[in-house]
């Protein structure tokens, strides 16, 4: 099972990659691509996709033990999404799903691999005002001037993800997702 979102265009090799990926795995594994901003003149999609690229590579810093993928550019059996009895929707808010299913996965001792040749191109519109912006990794600040001027400089310490766009510094907690769920 592959899957996506409805404002992400997969490349036109994205089912050739992975299905090559799943040739090469030895074992029950998630595969999981990379995530590309479709929207580079928009500060707060930009800004967005820069925290869960800084998550992502505090999470994953071995591409063949990866613990974290965006549903957005993921795919694993069937069989074993259904062992797991799918995506969690007790979530309040569509976020994190995506991290807790990682979380069962590797719970489980199976494996998770990085294919940075399996692109997703994420065309997510956001505002200052969007109600959801910046959740994967919660909380999060986002502060200093606009608009970005500069290059992308990132450094992870002590389970906080920090980054700077231009302007904007960027500050991610890694820890497990805070969000209220409803009851099962």
């Amino acid at each position: 099972m592959a899957f996506t979102d409805d404002d992400c265009v997969p490349a036109p090799d994205w089912l050739q990659n992975l299905a090559a990926r799943f040739v090469t795995a030895a074992d029950h594994v998630i595969i999981g691509g990379r995530t590309l901003n479709a929207l580079p003149n928009n500060l707060y999609s930009t800004a967005s996709q820069l925290i869960v690229d800084v998550g992502c590579a505090y999470l994953n810093t071995d591409p063949n033990h990866a613990r974290f993928f965006t549903a957005n550019n993921l795919a694993l059996p069937a069989d074993g999404f259904r062992a797991l009895d799918g995506f969690d929707t007790t979530f309040v808010t569509a976020a994190s799903e995506d991290r807790e299913l990682c979380g069962r996965w590797v719970s489980r001792g199976c494996r998770m691999i990085y294919a940075p040749e399996v692109l997703v191109y994420h065309a997510h519109e956001l505002t200052w005002r969007t109600p959801q912006i910046l959740s994967d990794f919660a909380p999060v600040s986002v502060f200093a001037a606009l608009p970005p001027t500069g290059g992308v400089a990132l450094s992870l310490a002590g389970g906080v993800a920090v980054g700077e766009y231009g302007g904007v510094g960027l500050g991610v907690d890694t820890a497990t997702p805070r969000e209220k769920r409803l009851p099962r």
